[in-house]
């Protein structure tokens, strides 16, 4: 599989957002879905994979500076709240996690 990560020179950084069956399963939008339209429209985001198994969903955006990814994860918040009802960070809607790859050579994420 040809993965975007492998075209992109480092250092950049990968934020990665887990969602899995729970509290917002009622709502016909998830928050990983919700979040995944919004970074498609955020500064310094420069692409996302996605992935799911046994109903858990994965998404890997990536992103030039950790501001970029603190300013989309702020306007998705405001926008998941208001939108279906819910406060991300309250609820645990998703598992956010930030690394930062300052290397060549990728390496391959097991989910």
């Amino acid at each position: 599989m040809n993965l975007l990560r492998k075209n992109l020179k480092p250092p950049y950084y990968a934020a990665i957002l887990n969602y899995g069956p729970g509290e917002v399963d009622r709502v016909q939008i998830t928050p990983v879905q919700q979040m995944t339209t919004l970074a498609t429209k955020q500064a310094g985001f420069l692409g996302l994979e996605a992935f799911s198994k046994n109903g858990r969903s994965t998404m890997i955006s990536y992103w030039r500076k950790t501001s970029d990814i603190r300013a989309w994860e702020k306007k998705g918040n405001r926008k998941i709240s208001s939108q279906i009802g819910i406060n991300c960070q309250q609820t645990k809607a998703f598992n956010l996690k930030v690394t930062k790859i300052s290397n060549e050579s990728p390496v391959d994420f097991c989910l």
